[in-house]
């Protein structure tokens, strides 16, 4: 069974929302966005643990480039690490990235 990642495609680019899974932490974790509006935002996303915390990156393809945007948190918890399996599931490589962008 393959996992399905939501996509957008704009212009010639793919732009694919990548799984390295899930973290509990406090949402005081996030820098630059208040602990309520962070809240509210979960919510509207069917999130009903505000300490639950999806941990995504973003793969960019097209005009023959592969960046991957963020590299998500490893193996720190048992919930996140699965980057590298979740960009196998799409047919990606570590080798096919020939650029990552980190924030």
């Amino acid at each position: 069974m393959s996992n399905y990642f939501p996509f957008y495609q704009i212009g010639d680019f793919k732009i694919t929302a990548i799984s390295d899974g899930d973290m509990t932490s406090s949402l005081d974790l996030l820098s630059g966005i208040e602990r309520n509006d962070a809240e509210i935002i979960q919510h509207h996303s069917g999130i009903d643990e505000p300490d639950d915390i999806h941990i995504n990156c973003y793969l960019i393809q097209g005009n023959g480039r592969v960046i991957l945007v963020d590299t998500g948190i490893g193996q720190s918890n048992s919930m996140a690490g699965k980057l590298k399996e979740n960009l196998a599931s799409i047919g990606i490589s570590p080798s096919d990235i020939d650029t990552i962008l980190f924030y």
